[in-house]
């Protein structure tokens, strides 16, 4: 008996592996599909969106999931700039049968036109003592 088993399992095992390979790399191939709309939406819909083609040329996946229990794809970008997460800023859209159906989002119109890009000329002590008058710490002995 234990022999019979033994030779099932030997066939059904490679079988179960290669199941779910093909589910995970379906999943895989669906989700770049979903991201991929979701991408070609924003380029598309730049302008409605206030958003400029490095706006979405920069933004970062941040996470991308099918919803189990209403079937709608969601995918969430992260803006960035200089290669740094804009804190906050978020762009959520929902997808179903291939269409953007839903937008939200908080991303900085323009970033790049609002960045102070000129060279720190603080050094890390004077930034501490700013930090610290900032916050109201008394700052007994200066910091040389």
């Amino acid at each position: 008996m234990q022999h019979i088993f033994s030779k099932k399992m030997q066939v059904f095992l490679p079988k179960l592996f290669f199941l779910v390979l093909f589910t995970c790399i379906s999943w895989a191939t669906q989700a770049q599909s979903e991201i991929q709309t979701a991408t070609q939406y924003l380029t598309e819909n730049a302008t409605k969106h206030k958003l400029l083609k490095q706006d979405i040329d920069r933004m970062t996946v941040s996470s991308a999931y099918l919803s189990p229990t209403t079937g709608w794809y969601h995918v969430y970008f992260n803006q960035t700039f200089e290669s740094v997460e804009v804190y906050n800023s978020l762009m959520n859209l929902v997808v179903k049968d291939g269409q953007v159906q839903h937008t939200t989002g908080s991303f900085v119109s323009n970033i790049e036109a609002l960045a102070n890009l000129a060279p720190i000329s603080v050094s890390p002590i004077q930034a501490l003592q700013k930090a610290a008058l900032d916050a109201n710490l008394p700052i007994n002995d200066p910091i040389h």
